[in-house]
């Protein structure tokens, strides 16, 4: 990527409201955790100020039931995307959307104001080995935040939560 310069903007940021939905795609279960608030901010100018879609995605490995991490795991894919989420949100660049966790993947999304800081985190991330597991990583222009909109639609059809399953990491 080259450098570019971008439009100063001036805009609130909503401070974030974390849901879990529990869904199934492929007879598998799946839960996400989805930045609510980001509902309502699509609605307003604020929208264009992240015109860049970012999505991290991994295979972990020590899985439970449902193919879900165990505790261990979580912990260790906690502590990234704690890690990776500071990196991103510096000088206000990134707003996080979702975590998703399915058959054995966990992806982390965030919507990207300027996508060349993201770039160089994620290379960073890469070239220094500072990360539990390999990633693919994709870093794409989506103006319309088509990219989000299976995120923002699964909270109007929320599910009750089903945390009952003993041994997941969220009891």
């Amino acid at each position: 990527m080259s450098e570019k310069t971008f439009e100063k903007v001036s805009i609130q940021i909503p401070a974030e409201d974390i849901v879990m939905v529990d869904f199934t795609q492929d007879d598998e279960s799946g839960m996400a955790h989805i930045n609510k608030s980001l509902k309502d901010f699509i609605k307003t100018e604020g929208k264009k100020a992240f015109p860049w879609h970012l999505s991290l995605i991994m295979t972990y490995t020590d899985q439970i039931e449902d193919k879900m991490p165990s505790k261990a795991e979580h912990k260790k894919l906690a502590d990234f995307q704690q890690k990776v989420d500071g990196q991103l949100k510096e000088n206000g660049n990134a707003l996080f959307l979702a975590s998703i966790t399915h058959n054995g993947y966990r992806e982390l999304i965030w919507r990207i104001h300027n996508p060349y800081p993201a770039n160089d985190t994620v290379h960073d991330l890469i070239e220094a080995k500072d990360h539990p597991h390999p990633f693919d990583f994709k870093l794409e222009e989506d103006k319309d935040w088509q990219s989000a909109k299976w995120h923002i639609d699964a909270l109007d059809a929320k599910k009750e939560q089903k945390n009952n399953i003993e041994g997941k990491y969220w009891e």
